[in-house]
C-alpha cells in the first residue's frame, strides 16, 4: 500500500525532478493518457483518480516502478491480468519517455572525464583530476 504524502512533502519531491519532468508532470498529455488507458480497460470514473495518484507517485519516485502493477491491482481490486495490461500501456507511453528525459539530464550533468566521484562514508564529493597523465607512447 502506498504511503500517504502531506502537499508540502510532495512538494519537495516534485522539486527535486529536472525542469522537462516538471513540464510532463501536469501536462494535458499525461492527462489524456491516463483518462485513455483508463477508459479503455473499463476503469470506473472514480477509480481515474487513484489511477493518476500511482502515477504521480512513480513519476516523483515515491513509488518504485515494479511496484506499479501490484499498486493497480490492490487499489482497483482487478485481476492480475489487467493490472498488467494497465501497467504495460503505462510503461509505454509515459514511464518511458520520462525515464529517457531522466537519463539524458544525468547523461548531461556531470562529464565523467573531467569529475569523479568519490563515496566517503554517507557523502558523496566531486573532485577534479588531479593526477592528469602527460606521457603518452607513440602508436606505430
Amino acid at each position: 500500500m502506498l504511503k500517504e504524502y502531506n502537499q508540502k512533502q510532495l512538494w519537495e519531491y516534485y522539486e527535486k525532478l529536472p525542469y522537462d519532468i516538471k513540464e510532463k508532470f501536469f501536462s494535458p498529455e499525461i492527462a489524456d493518457i491516463i483518462w485513455n488507458i483508463c477508459q479503455k480497460n473499463n476503469i470506473p470514473l472514480n477509480d481515474i483518480s487513484k489511477v493518476s495518484k500511482l502515477v504521480g507517485a512513480v513519476v516523483l519516485k515515491i513509488l518504485p516502478i515494479d511496484q506499479l502493477q501490484i499498486e493497480i491491482e490492490n487499489e482497483l481490486k482487478i485481476n492480475s491480468s489487467s493490472a498488467q495490461k494497465i501497467f504495460k500501456e503505462f510503461n509505454s507511453l509515459i514511464f518511458s519517455s520520462i525515464q529517457k528525459i531522466d537519463i539524458k539530464n544525468k547523461k548531461s550533468s556531470i562529464s565523467p572525464d573531467k569529475k569523479e566521484v568519490l563515496n566517503e562514508g554517507n557523502q558523496v564529493k566531486l573532485k577534479s583530476r588531479q593526477n592528469k597523465d602527460t606521457y603518452r607512447e607513440k602508436l606505430e
